[in-house]
Formats: C-alpha cells, structure tokens, sequence
C-alpha cells in the first residue's frame, strides 16, 4: 500500500525506501513476494528495501504517519488503507501468477490431527459445515455486516464496506483439485525461500496434510 500520488510506479522504485512487513521474516505473504522479486528483477526484497517487520497496526500507523513509503500487510488491514485513500500497489493475485499459482491459493486454513477426526468426526462435520454457513451468509447478506460492524473495527461505513469487499474476494470456491495442486506448488515455493528454518526437512508437503470430505 502507497499513499495516493506517491511516485511508484514500479517495483524497482521502492529501491532502499522503508517498507512495512506484516509478521515476520518468514511470513508466506512476505516470502511469495521475495520469490517474485527475485524470479521477475533479480533482487531480493531482503535487502532490496529497508524493511521493517511488525505487527500490522503498527505498520498502518507508521504508515500513515510518514514514517514508511510503503506497507505489505494483511488483507484487512489494507482494507482499511484504502477507506483512508491509500492506494495498492502490488498485491498477491499480481505476484502469485508469476511464480507460476494460477487460480485460488487459501491462506489461511483449520489444522487438526488425523486422531482427532477418527475421534471426533461428528464434531469436525459439523464445524465445517457452520463455517462455510457463516461464509454463505456473509457472501450475500450487506445487513450482516451491518449488524456486526462493530466487531470488524470498522471506523465508518466506507471503512466496513471495504472490509466487507475484502473478505468476499477471499472466499475460496470448492475446487479442492486445484487448491490441493496450488497448495502443494506454494510450498515448495515457501519451503525454497524459507528453507529449514521454515519447514526443516520436509521439502514437499507430507501425504494427508490436505483433508477435504
């Protein structure tokens, strides 16, 4: 994110500017961008930028403080910076497509053990199924966010719609085809640029991680 009018019209401008990283060094946003960087210009965001990693309220605030030309952070943080007339500059569904994920990539998602879904396989149903319920709901309902604006922080109505727009264009399809393949490239692609500090030795992603019924 940018402030409007900034003067960035590239990648290559943000050459030793300060840059707001949400996370840590080994955040997945923060590394497909690294893969990206590299495989497209050849350089490193690492030392490409003057980067600084924080907590994304933090970086919204320095941001908006002028204390950093630019900011990558999460979704619904960047939500907010454009109810404020911030601007996108490079976003994921530009990066991911070049580093070779085309189509929908989930990044976030439930993790539970294999022992607990033999356990408890009544239980994990029917979570799953009041999750995507609640998906459904807030897809096509504008009232629902209404009635729970005040949980998304949202500081006005402009603010809360663009929230809600955020959230929408995340909801992920039920292709698990192509999310299972895109999930599988997106790690090897994490395990490349994180290395062992990331994934230790496991490579390629274990048999099983990906569970869909």
């Amino acid at each position: 994110m940018i402030k409007k009018g900034e003067e960035i019209n590239s990648f290559l401008d943000l050459k030793n500017k300060k840059i707001g990283v949400a996370g840590g060094s080994l955040d997945k946003s923060w590394l497909f961008l690294r893969a990206y960087a590299i495989k497209k210009y050849e350089k490193d965001p690492l030392t490409f930028f003057k980067t600084s990693f924080a907590a994304p309220p933090l970086i919204n605030g320095l941001l908006r403080n002028n204390q950093l030309d630019a900011g990558y952070n999460y979704w619904n943080y960047t939500a907010r910076l454009e109810a404020l007339g911030y601007e996108e500059f490079l976003t994921l569904k530009d990066i991911l497509p070049y580093i070779g994920i085309e189509g929908e990539l989930p990044l976030i998602g439930y993790v539970f053990r294999e022992g607990f879904v033999q356990k408890n396989e009544v239980t994990l149903n029917g979570f799953i199924k009041a999750s995507n319920e609640a998906r459904k709901i807030l897809k096509t309902s504008d009232n629902e966010w209404l009635r729970i604006s005040e949980m998304t922080g949202a500081k006005n109505q402009l603010m809360l719609e663009k929230i809600r727009d955020g959230f929408r264009k995340g909801i992920p399809s039920d292709n698990h085809q192509l999310m299972r393949k895109n999930i599988q490239h997106a790690y090897e692609i994490l395990s490349q640029i994180g290395g062992e500090e990331l994934v230790g030795s496991s490579s390629s992603l274990a048999s099983g991680t990906y569970w869909n019924k």
